[in-house]
């Protein structure tokens, strides 16, 4: 398996599809209105925000939306930079082609907790990404650049 880049995470879940489903297929209009926690099956499952919160929060944590435009599933820890990798295989003559896509949410390094930075206002876990970091329960900035 090769890394090929880290994605951002600001939901906790993460979802996957053609992208040329999004602009004709995405619901805008549906907004997520309760908690599905105790749910084994999600009471929405439409290509939309709405249809991936309620999908990701049931026991199962992951699902299909959309009747099978896209798949969705809860992150583990939530915000953050979760590696990608890609393994190739070659097959009848195509050549090298992409044979599996893996975002890893939770490590098996124990020293990946090590990477965590809290905040030195509060003490909660810092989240973001790009340009930097912020606390969720005081709102202090931790700017990477500096």
């Amino acid at each position: 398996m090769e890394l090929i880049g880290h994605v951002g995470v600001n939901s906790g879940r993460m979802m996957l599809c053609d992208p040329c489903y999004i602009e004709s297929h995405w619901n805008q209009e549906s907004e997520f209105a309760h908690d599905a926690s105790d749910q084994e099956c999600p009471a929405n499952t439409d290509f939309s925000y709405r249809g991936a919160c309620e999908t990701t929060l049931t026991k199962v944590q992951a699902g299909i939306l959309g009747n099978g435009i896209g798949a969705v599933c809860s992150t583990g820890f939530g915000v953050g930079q979760y590696p990608v990798y890609v393994e190739y295989a070659e097959k009848n003559g195509w050549n090298r082609r992409v044979k599996r896509l893996v975002i890893e949410f939770i490590g098996d390094d124990a020293e990946e907790a090590d990477d965590i930075e809290t905040c030195e206002e509060c003490g909660d876990e810092m989240y973001g990404f790009h340009n930097g970091r912020v606390c969720p329960g005081c709102e202090q900035e931790d700017d990477e650049d500096e």
